[in-house]
């Protein structure tokens, strides 16, 4: 059983109350969609229209329609694309790590084989999830984007299908659309299930279901028919859940059922360890299951642009091609060709007969589009870059650099909340599947005596910008302590600053990668030799003091055994020392038996 609640919703059987009870569940879920339905439509139109006719149960798109009829002006769908590199770049760019995996425990992280546990897993991590099989890179920068045309976004993870093929165990991603989805929250507002519309041929269904497709499918399927079916599943929280049943369709926290529309036959149950869906919004407003994004906040601009590209362009036509004022007594026969001669187009005084109809100043409605325009970048982000990237002016210092990227992350916050909500999500699916999988190391006997948990540490540049506040003003004292020292000339000042505690830390939040930077062995080694090469230095310079210390010793030693009668040692030449009392020649010593 996939749930406890009392499937009584119809006089037949059992399985015939839980179909009803699911398509009721549908119903009211859809319900609370549809005005979403044509605000996203407006969007597609303006921004995206190849999702155009997607997003209502029971559409149908032929493949390869053109869908841009509606669209006149491409401001809004350059935009949206810009966005999501934008989002890619900030948040998951493919070019470094953007997430490690950690223990919670701190001191768990000092124990050398918990690190390099850690690390193997984020490795194995990033290899799997980057793999050409996975296809997570293309899913999620079309998440990216449907974030910012729709507000919403959604990953399905999960194992990959070895056949055709023989691939290797690993994962799979596929985005999700806005309009398959059906989100159910639970009353802490975080969403706990989702009922998945799509669309197969009688072939894919038998592929996946065999004999269980209904009788009616089966048919289309002896004709080769590629008509598209309508499907449901629907992924919700086991009331029945027991973590001890391991291998029960009770023993995992969220039941799974395929329900085939045609027919309302039920192909298949079972369920999820984790939740397999990641997703995102934008903005939620109050009472409502789904997101605004950028697209639904600058609409009527949107709109707007449509209509001052539709008016620019007859301005442009008219100005191009203008339409010609005649007099009732002028030219019969008009040529407006180049190169063409129009006799009587003037009358003997020099009149024109002819005249061209005035367009307006498309100057004003140039203005105007550049206007909305700006509105619509500022939407998507995109005007918020040349802040960093195409800053005029001199060298900015390292200071500068890092408040304006912080400045940015600042502007950003709305891309943050995707940490929480989609990669966190997401991250805890990959390690679940990874795990169920055996592809994940093996954990140390710290690691399990401790029972430590893992958190997950975010390292792109969105999360760098919106950690840097503390770097800049670690940066920003560092600066007014120097001007102290340079006023006051107290060098004891900058004792306050740990820098050997701060410049490691510094140097990870700006991605500097850690091979470039010295161990602690490392630079002990370098203090050290430093140290020896300086108490070189100072014996160099010392030396001569010395040589004429020892110089000056030694003399008084030879003069005392009245040997000193001049030359190199005493500074004199030799025979040159005088006769001190109680010697019998210069620098000699007293005769026997004294003077």
């Amino acid at each position: 059983m996939a749930s406890s609640i009392s499937y009584d919703l119809s006089g037949g059987s059992e399985m015939q109350s839980r179909v009803a009870y699911l398509m009721q569940l549908f119903e009211q879920t859809s319900n609370r969609r549809v005005n979403f339905e044509v605000m996203w439509e407006e969007s597609a139109a303006l921004c995206w229209p190849e999702y155009r006719n997607s997003f209502s149960f029971g559409h149908n798109r032929p493949p390869g329609a053109k869908y841009t009829e509606f669209q006149v002006d491409t401001a809004g769908s350059i935009a949206s694309h810009r966005f999501m590199a934008i989002a890619d770049a900030l948040v998951t760019p493919y070019t470094m790590l953007w997430s490690k995996v950690r223990a919670s425990d701190d001191d768990l992280m000092k124990v050398k084989e918990v690190q390099e546990y850690y690390n193997e897993v984020t490795e194995t991590l990033w290899y799997h999830r980057y793999r050409a099989e996975a296809g997570f890179m293309g899913n999620n920068q079309q998440n990216w984007q449907g974030l910012g045309v729709f507000g919403n976004m959604g990953m399905m993870v999960d194992e990959l299908a070895q056949s055709p093929g023989k691939f290797a165990p690993g994962l799979r991603y596929q985005a999700t659309s806005v309009g398959q989805i059906y989100i159910i929250r639970n009353h802490q507002g975080r969403e706990v299930g989702h009922i998945r519309h799509f669309r197969w041929t009688a072939r894919q269904a038998a592929e996946r279901w065999k004999e269980k497709i209904p009788a009616m499918m089966r048919a289309a399927l002896d004709q080769n028919s590629t008509t598209l079916w309508d499907f449901l599943q629907f992924v919700l929280p086991n009331d029945d859940y027991d973590p001890y049943k391991i291998f029960a369709p009770s023993g995992k926290p969220w039941s799974s059922t395929y329900l085939s529309v045609a027919g309302y036959v039920i192909l298949e149950e079972g369920g999820y360890r984790s939740y397999p869906r990641a997703s995102g919004c934008y903005l939620i407003a109050p009472e409502e299951d789904y997101g605004r994004g950028p697209a639904q906040m600058v609409l009527p601009e949107l709109k707007t642009l449509n209509a001052l590209k539709s008016a620019y362009l007859k301005q442009a036509h008219n100005a191009g091609d203008p339409t010609y004022l005649i007099a009732d007594d002028g030219l019969m026969d008009f040529k407006s060709q180049p190169g063409a001669y129009n006799f009587g187009g003037l009358t003997s005084d020099g009149k024109k007969l002819v005249d061209i109809l005035p367009t307006g100043q498309i100057q004003i409605t140039d203005e105007a589009m550049s206007k909305s325009s700006k509105a619509v970048d500022d939407a998507f982000l995109v005007s918020l870059f040349p802040l960093l990237f195409e800053q005029k002016g001199g060298q900015k210092s390292a200071r500068e650099v890092i408040e304006m990227a912080n400045q940015i992350g600042i502007f950003l916050a709305p891309l943050g909340r995707q940490y929480g909500e989609y990669l966190g999500s997401l991250i805890d699916r990959e390690l679940d599947l990874l795990s169920y999988l055996r592809l994940l190391p093996k954990v140390p006997d710290a690691l399990k005596e401790a029972k430590g948990e893992y958190q997950l540490v975010y390292c792109s540049p969105l999360a760098k910008a919106m950690q840097g506040q503390p770097i800049a003003g670690y940066m920003r004292t560092v600066e007014m302590a120097k001007e102290v020292v340079n006023v006051t000339g107290d060098p004891s000042l900058m004792d306050r600053f740990d820098f050997d505690s701060a410049l490691p830390e510094i140097a990870d939040d700006q991605f500097v990668p850690a091979r470039w930077m010295a161990s602690d062995d490392q630079v002990a080694t370098k203090r050290k030799a430093r140290a020896a090469q300086v108490e070189r230095d100072q014996q160099s310079k010392e030396l001569p003091g010395k040589a004429a210390i020892m110089k000056a010793q030694a003399i008084t030693a030879k003069a005392q055994t009245g040997g000193n009668t001049g030359g190199a040692l005493s500074g004199t030449p030799q025979g040159g020392m005088p006769i001190l009392p109680g010697q019998s020649q210069n620098g000699g010593t007293p005769p026997p038996g004294g003077p």
